[in-house]
């Protein structure tokens, strides 16, 4: 999976993607998503440091976009499968953390 950590003061950004989506549009007929590289991130992670980063307290947010981005959130605690939108076929998932 490919991701990048978007600073902010108040928290950071955590974008994770598939590595088969960078670089593609993805839609259905009401939404249409590119999967920014520049967003989503040119550094691949492993499940495993990518569930560790999700459960740290410097991640504030998360947005996952693919099967794979959005099971890693579901292992991780930050994802009710509930809450999974689909774009075509493509899980999509956001989880913020309001205090």
């Amino acid at each position: 999976m490919y991701y990048k950590i978007h600073k902010h003061k108040d928290g950071n950004v955590l974008a994770v993607a598939d590595e088969d989506l960078i670089g593609k549009t993805i839609k259905n007929k009401d939404v249409e998503i590119f999967v920014n590289p520049r967003f989503y991130g040119e550094e691949k992670a492993s499940k495993e440091w990518l569930v560790q980063k999700m459960q740290s307290n410097e991640i504030i947010t998360v947005n996952l976009i693919g099967k794979e981005a959005v099971q890693t959130g579901i292992e991780a605690g930050k994802i009710d499968k509930e809450h999974i939108k689909k774009i075509g076929k493509v899980p999509h998932a956001h989880s913020y953390l309001i205090f």
